[in-house]
């Protein structure tokens, strides 16, 4: 894990903000003009579904809980943030109907330890406050907060967006395509060592 990420996560579903077509979360360092490097970090969340896009800039050195009792490096919480977003993932995929049990049971196992769970709020003024829970030495819980602000998006970066919708329905609709082909293909080699076996027992029985 590294202070800076870009993931698209087509199955990720945060609890409070249940969007179907999942996320685009990218972190990447936020340099000003007059820097030489950045001393921030932007991070951006993007919902495909709503056409959306959600930021903020990270610019202190900690993050304290929500209780104020516990504070931890800017460093740790992006990548607790990242770990958490792709473990929901992964969870996601295993419920899906084609994954297998064995990958189930091990996702399940691995959720079901200590890990850390991202969740995002929308509030009415339209922002989202994005949440990481985690448990602190497997025995002290602890919630950081970090509020994401709407970004307005231009027109073009909506056709973008939806030419980028339909590129992957397109995707999809090959892979599911080329799947339909393997199965009759499998399908037809299989009545065909039938007939095989068949026509060769007809033969042995006269």
């Amino acid at each position: 894990m590294s202070s800076a990420f870009s993931h698209t996560l087509p199955t990720l579903v945060l609890p409070s903000f249940p969007i179907a077509g999942g996320f685009l979360v990218r972190l990447e360092p936020d340099v000003k003009e007059q820097d030489t490097k950045a001393t921030s970090s932007r991070l951006r969340l993007e919902s495909k579904r709503l056409k959306a896009k959600w930021e903020c800039v990270v610019d202190v050195s900690t993050f304290s809980s929500e209780k104020h009792d516990v504070q931890i490096p800017q460093a740790m919480f992006f990548t607790l943030l990242e770990k958490a977003l792709l473990a929901q993932c992964q969870t996601r995929d295993a419920q899906s109907p084609g994954a297998t049990l064995l990958a189930s049971i091990q996702l399940y196992w691995k959720s079901s330890r200590a890990s850390p769970k991202v969740d995002a709020v929308p509030r009415e003024d339209g922002t989202i406050e994005l949440m990481v829970e985690m448990e602190l030495f497997g025995q002290w819980p602890a919630k950081f907060t970090v509020v994401l602000m709407p970004v307005a998006i231009e027109t073009i970066e909506v056709l973008r967006m939806t030419l980028e919708d339909v590129q992957t329905d397109v995707a999809r609709l090959q892979e599911q395509v080329e799947a339909a082909k393997h199965r009759m293909a499998l399908t037809i080699f299989v009545l065909l060592l039938c007939f095989l076996a068949i026509a060769k027992y007809a033969g042995s029985s006269q």
